[in-house]
């Protein structure tokens, strides 16, 4: 089987790679339109006789070692060779690609003939907030942000994820909480004032749901300043009522999952991460 390159700068072409990405995901085609809209110019589909398409790839850019492969094939006694197909083409064309082996999208044993291999995960864990007290580094400081609205401050937070499997290139639009409630977000400010981490969240009735906390690349050794952003926003969450937590990472070690674990949250989910140089 061959993939097929498709131009995403053509209107029908766009429309109809949105579709299928629409239909793998069991998401309406308008849900995707701003996420096809960060890919690359050139991705790929498979074709069915009919014309139709049982699988497309694209590229995201990151600032993670690699781009990201954005697509799936229909799950069908072809669905390892399909992926195979579809992520062989897109890394013979960008170079050191990752993808997630998520079951709505990859087979696991295609990417693998593919040449991927493991390099980190996505995880979910849940359980009730930490109660352990928070015990900051010596000079960091911490604010919420609603005692600190500024958004390039925020921006600075985020970036402290850059690098890392499975995050992406942070944008003035990314400064907005949408979701996220700032009384219950959390900066962590160096010595010298400058942003060192952050870690966002939100409640709804009991049930609270955050992002494992960001830490920039020169503080993460050791976890003490990601474990004191978590424990703080999880004792302000405890206060706002949450009986319940859920955690979200990306690009984390098993050793953090650990650490996490310890406090009480236990992985839900976990969805492995792989890539080709």
């Amino acid at each position: 089987m061959t993939a097929l390159p498709v131009d995403l700068t053509d209107a029908a072409q766009a429309s109809a790679f949105t579709a299928c990405l629409a239909a793998l995901h069991g998401a309406p085609a308008e849900a995707l339109t701003d996420v096809v809209a960060t890919l690359e110019p050139r991705a790929w589909a498979l074709p069915e006789p009919d014309g139709a398409w049982r699988g497309v790839v694209g590229v995201r850019r990151t600032p993670a070692p690699a781009a990201e492969l954005v697509g799936g094939v229909h799950a069908t006694l072809d669905w390892t060779d399909d992926t195979a197909a579809l992520v062989t083409a897109a890394h013979a064309h960008v170079g050191a690609v990752y993808a997630y082996a998520d079951e709505h999208a990859w087979s696991l044993p295609g990417l693998e003939r593919a040449g991927f291999t493991p390099v980190s995960q996505y995880r979910r864990a849940a359980g009730w907030p930490p109660t352990d007290a928070p015990e900051w580094p010596d000079g960091f400081t911490w604010r919420t942000l609603a005692q600190h609205p500024d958004p390039a401050a925020l921006l600075e937070g985020l970036r402290t994820y850059e690098g890392q499997w499975g995050h992406h290139t942070v944008t003035p639009a990314s400064a907005a909480l949408d979701a996220w409630a700032p009384e219950l977000s959390v900066l962590a400010l160096d010595p010298s004032g400058q942003v060192a981490g952050v870690c966002r969240a939100a409640l709804d009735g009991e049930m609270a749901h955050a992002d494992a906390p960001g830490v920039r690349a020169d503080l993460r050794a050791g976890g003490a300043l990601r474990r004191a952003l978590l424990l703080t926003v999880s004792a302000l969450l405890r206060e706002a009522g949450a009986t319940h937590l859920t955690l979200e990472s990306w690009g984390e070690d098993e050793r953090v999952s650990a650490q996490d674990a310890a406090l009480g949250l236990q992985p839900e989910m976990v969805t492995e991460i792989l890539a080709r140089a």
